[in-house]
């Protein structure tokens, strides 16, 4: 609690807002289907454009100071959120919704990390990851062109 005190007033504000942004996702992404929970957050779900994005450098210089302090909040509060397993659908949605002015999109994708498995969600703002990882493949529906050959996972 002493350390919230010492917090500016700005960054309480946002973790509040975060709170409950999360704490609506939280209710949203068990009760409602993803596509759905996406579009109500500005965060359509892209499993169309297969092209990958280009790595973000954190902190990325193209957020302005007000962005960068809900990127925090939305960090701090998800560093400690209770509930559910898979905390990157719960922050790439809470994220998309902060910097929803943006555009983003939520990709899925998947991958093998010593022979497991790994699922992850992420955003993209403007063709940038943001929190995706570079050995995912993302998730796609419908054809996609591989050049003629076939694709293996």
């Amino acid at each position: 609690m002493a350390a919230a005190a010492r917090l500016p007033a700005g960054d309480l504000l946002s973790i509040a807002r975060v709170l409950v942004v999360t704490t609506l996702v939280e209710v949203a992404i068990r009760t409602v289907p993803l596509p759905r929970v996406a579009r109500w957050l500005a965060v359509p779900l892209d499993t169309v454009d297969a092209r990958p994005a280009a790595p973000a450098a954190p902190p990325s210089p193209a957020f302005d100071r007000y962005e960068l302090r809900r990127l925090r909040a939305a960090k701090r509060v998800m560093a400690r959120w209770p509930f559910g397993g898979g905390p990157c659908l719960r922050q790439s949605l809470v994220v998309g919704y902060l910097l929803r002015s943006r555009h983003p999109v939520l990709r899925l994708g998947v991958g093998s990390v010593d022979g497991t498995v790994m699922a992850h969600a992420w955003i993209e703002v403007s063709g940038t990851s943001i929190g995706g990882r570079d050995w995912l493949l993302p998730l796609v529906t419908g054809p996609v062109d591989h050049g003629g050959e076939p694709r293996h996972a």
